[in-house]
Parts: C-alpha cells; structure tokens; sequence
C-alpha cells in the first residue's frame, strides 16, 4: 500500500482586512505624491499686485494653496493689465533692476560711496540673476569696487616705496573679475615695480661692492 501526500499550497492571506490596509496604503502614498507636486507647481507660481505707492510680488508656498509676499517695489508700476500667474523669468528681472537702481543709489549719494551698502545691494541682485550675462555684470560692478579699493592702497604702497607690499597687492587684483583694460593695467604695474626692484637691488649690490673695495681708514692713515 503506498501513501502519497501533497501539502496545501499557501495561496496567500484572505483575510478581507489585509486587502483593505494595502489599498489605502497604496491610496495615501498616491495622495502624498500628488500633494508633494501640487506643493512644487506653486513655488513656481509669482503675482503682482498693485499698491499705491508700488507694486508686490508674490510667491506661491510650498503648499497646494497659499502665497507669501516676496519683496515691495516701492516707486514701480504694476502693468495695467495685470496676468493671473506669473513666471519666475516674468518677475525675477524686475527684482534684479529694482537692487541695481539701490545700489546704484548708493552711489549717486555726496560724499565717500558706502561700498559696503553697494555690496550688499548686488548680492540681492545677484539672486534673482537669471542669465550668465546678468550675473557677469554683478561679477563686473563688484570688482570693479574690489579693484578701486585695491588701486588706491597700490598706489600709496609706491608712492611710500614699499614696493614688495604694492606688488602683493597687484597678484590679489590680478585674481579679480578685471576688465581687459584693467588687466593690462595690473601687469604693467608689475611689471614697473618688477623693475623698480630689480634696479634698487643692482644699486644695493653695486654700492656693497664699492664699499668692499675701498681700504679700510686705518690702512689709508699708514700709507705714506
């Protein structure tokens, strides 16, 4: 007599439960997802509204709904007809001229410039830069303040002869955003201060080697 004997095969649980906690798990991470894009689109979403003294702009939050006021333009015209939503490239060169004309204030004032505030004022530029030619003309202005500085501490190192401090300074400006003709001003200066140095060496050396070649006092008190 043989005995043959085959084990149930385990077709999975089906418990109606179990079902129900995978689909509204499923349904949950569906939601998220949806929320999490929906949160996305409207960071991307800017508005303008009209004030009377200006304009704001506004930016969506990282919600469905919701916005939050970016920066007042105090001075600035809304459009006369104004868009439901606008685009990040609508709105960011709006910003960006509004701290150059600051910085550009700054400037304008009487008296010795405060760079500091000027400085300040293109780094917000410089946020809401959109293209590389609009950030190269932040990297400009703020080397070109970088390289007044610079210039007037040069020329007060030569003008003390402290040729080597002047010359340190001249490889800081040469690591600078300079323009072509502010570079070719930097190597010519090193180039002069090179020379300086070198002439004042050659002095140093032949007047060591005169004083090394006259007779010492006494031996010219023994000669008769």
């Amino acid at each position: 007599v043989s005995v043959s004997y085959t084990p149930p095969v385990d077709g999975g649980s089906s418990d109606p439960m179990d079902k129900i906690i995978k689909i509204a798990a499923g349904g949950f991470i569906l939601l998220m997802l949806i929320v999490i894009g929906a949160s996305a689109t409207n960071t991307s979403n800017y508005y303008i509204k009209a004030q009377s003294d200006g304009m704001e702009i506004w930016q969506g939050k990282f919600a469905p709904l919701g916005e939050k006021r970016l920066i007042v333009l105090p001075g600035h015209e809304a459009p006369e007809q104004l868009k439901a939503v606008y685009a990040k490239n609508d709105v960011y060169p709006l910003i960006y001229n509004f701290y150059l004309d600051q910085a550009d204030a700054y400037l304008a004032k009487p008296g010795v410039p405060d760079y500091e505030a000027v400085e300040a004022e293109l780094q917000k530029a410089l946020k809401y830069a959109i293209d590389t030619e609009q950030r190269d003309a932040i990297f400009a202005r703020l080397a070109g303040m970088e390289w007044a500085t610079l210039s007037y501490k040069i020329n007060v190192a030569i003008n003390r002869g402290e040729l080597e401090t002047a010359l340190g300074l001249l490889h800081k400006a040469n690591t600078l955003y300079l323009s072509e003709a502010q570079a070719e001003m930097v190597i010519k200066k090193v180039d002069d201060i090179k020379a300086q140095i070198a002439a004042s060496e050659a002095e140093a050396q032949a007047a060591a080697e005169d004083e090394a070649q006259e007779p010492a006092e006494d031996e010219k008190e023994a000669v008769p």
